[in-house]
């Protein structure tokens, strides 16, 4: 039995399926998690270089004791920014999907030092009622090269890549890991979620 060609235009019936919200609600939280776990690990490595640097260099151990509090407070910092985002996300996943087009794309290379290379990628969103919503960097990196201006998307409050396209005979873009498939997969080929078809 041969299976139904799936519709490759038009947007997904899915994302509004409470069980499809409850696998985005665990890979928020799960994402979250992943920052919980890390930001320990980051500081006991710091701890152990500090420490080594004192001892093989002969400084004042107040160095070393210095350097981890100036840790604690940027891990701090940056726990109470994810928290907040978590939240947020959390809260945006009960709003309704938002129809428009593409605005603007725009991609650029910044030169710190003449070493480091980061390419900042940005996507501006237009909705039906002229609202303009910006996706940048890792949010807007994995959609760029599949959209251009005028193209119709759906935007999804809350989750991890938030945007739909109605036009997925090139790509259909995963939103939980952001990861390219074909347009007639039903689950994504790499995290196995359920794709938005």
């Amino acid at each position: 039995m041969s299976q139904e060609p799936v519709n490759q235009f038009g947007f997904s019936a899915r994302a509004q399926n409470e069980d499809f919200r409850q696998l985005m609600r665990k890979q928020v939280s799960k994402n979250f998690r992943y920052i919980l776990i890390s930001l320990p690990i980051v500081f006991v490595f710091v701890t152990v270089i500090a420490v080594i640097v004192c001892k093989t260099g002969g400084y004042d151990w107040s160095i070393a004791l210095g350097t981890d509090a100036l840790v604690i407070v940027i891990m701090l910092v940056i726990l109470a920014v994810n928290f907040w985002k978590y939240r947020k996300s959390l809260k945006n996943l009960n709003k309704d999907s938002i129809d428009g087009v593409i605005h603007k794309t725009s991609r650029y290379v910044s030169d710190t030092d003449g070493k480091v290379r980061k390419t900042h990628y940005r996507i501006v969103f237009q909705s039906e009622d002229g609202k303009k919503i910006k996706l940048k960097d890792s949010k807007a990196s994995v959609y760029y090269y599949n959209v251009e201006k005028g193209d119709r998307v759906r935007y999804h409050p809350g989750f991890v890549y938030p945007l739909e396209l109605f036009d997925k005979q090139d790509a259909n873009i995963c939103v939980f890991c952001g990861k390219k498939n074909d347009a007639d997969k039903d689950q994504c080929q790499i995290c196995k979620k359920p794709m938005l078809i």
